[in-house]
């Protein structure tokens, strides 16, 4: 268990600064200085699940961390994390993947898939997906569900053609 909680985890977090903003709110500096106090809350955030925050662009962050520290906070990947713990960053929050992996990179790629679902799933929506490829979320919602797209030769003919069951037909 101890290896398993020192795995690497990525979170990939997307977020909208401008939530907080007021009908009054205009100047470019207003705007910077939304987006300075958001960073800050994820800053505190990452500090608290032992991370390095990272910018991967306008709105977008991750966060490079440990399976337990995050296994900790949401309680077992059954909940999103108290507002105490996130500096109130819910209303800004439009998504959040966790990804958990035995490398970097494969942690980084696990929460992509994880973040895409999530966006799926709705504002706000945290998933997450494990190393052995399952599926978990959205965290703290009424209906959590945990899935895989099966075995690996299932798994790579769903990449291959963008299918999953996750999909619906429109």
């Amino acid at each position: 268990l101890q290896v398993q909680d020192a795995q690497i985890a990525v979170q990939m977090i997307e977020v909208d600064a401008m939530q907080a903003a007021s009908p009054e709110t205009f100047s470019t500096d207003d705007i910077y200085r939304l987006e300075m106090k958001t960073t800050e809350k994820l800053l505190r955030y990452a500090k608290k699940v032992q991370g390095s925050l990272k910018s991967a662009g306008p709105g977008r962050y991750v966060i490079f961390t440990t399976r337990g520290a995050l296994k900790e906070i949401t309680d077992g990947y059954k909940t999103v994390p108290s507002a105490e713990e996130t500096e109130l960053l819910y209303s800004e929050v439009i998504a959040c993947g966790i990804g958990i992996g035995r490398t970097a990179y494969e942690a980084e790629i696990q929460a992509g898939k994880a973040f895409l679902h999530a966006k799926q799933s709705g504002r706000g929506a945290w998933m997450v997906v494990f190393d052995d490829g399952t599926i978990s979320g959205p965290l703290g919602k009424s209906v959590h569900l945990r899935y895989s797209l099966g075995g690996g030769e299932l798994r790579q003919l769903a990449e291959r053609t963008g299918l999953s069951a996750r999909r619906s037909a429109n």
